[in-house]
């Protein structure tokens, strides 16, 4: 008889999750940190697209344009910010991740921040 309890065992408790993604026992973990750095990375992305919105960049942009070139002009600013941010930003994502994971291991949960 083949044993199969090798090919089996990752469908276990230790494995797919319903989501694709392989369980572990420290995955728990990782999506964590996972979330607190999307987060900390949107975060700098809004803040990058409010400080391009008071830039003046919004003006230029629809100067001559007209009423449709402005209604885009935000989703523009939002997606130069994104590509500011994954390109390496302005270092801001990195410290409050940094900030959030220092939080989290002194209280033991990032819900008392």
């Amino acid at each position: 008889m083949i044993d199969t309890n090798h090919i089996l065992a990752p469908l276990g408790p230790l494995g797919l999750n319903g989501t694709g993604k392989p369980n572990s026992l420290h995955q728990p973990e990782l999506d964590r940190q996972d979330d607190i750095q999307k987060t900390a990375r949107e975060f700098e992305t809004a803040f990058i697209a409010q400080m391009l919105q008071f830039s003046g960049l919004a003006k230029a942009l629809t100067t001559g344009g007209g009423k449709s070139v402005e209604s885009f002009t935000q989703f523009y600013l939002e997606e130069l910010a994104k590509d500011i941010t994954n390109n390496g930003g302005f270092g801001i994502a990195d410290k409050i991740a940094s900030y959030m994971r220092a939080k989290e291991e002194s209280h033991g949960e990032l819900g008392r921040l």
